[in-house]
């Protein structure tokens, strides 16, 4: 890019003009990119969700067959502990 002579205040003017719009479109496309990465995190974060609310529902069916002696779950927490 050749440099530009500014030999007037109308070229002055023009050469704002020119980098506000330069401008202007480089924050149009941050700001899309910031709000695809946005919609991304968005996505990512409710896979974790559910496949945090389906642990919690896995442990919680757990302590109920536990409660209801259909399992013993002692031996589990001693293999983990020694794990």
């Amino acid at each position: 890019m050749k440099p530009i002579q500014i030999q007037s205040p109308e070229d002055l003017r023009k050469l704002f003009h020119q980098k506000q719009i330069e401008i202007g479109n480089m924050a149009k496309e941050i700001a899309e990119r910031e709000w695809k990465l946005f919609e991304f995190n968005l996505f990512v974060s409710s896979l974790g969700k559910e496949k945090l609310d389906n642990a919690t529902n896995s442990v919680k069916k757990l302590r109920k067959m536990e409660s209801e002696g259909k399992i013993n779950l002692e031996q589990y927490e001693e293999l983990a502990e020694e794990f």
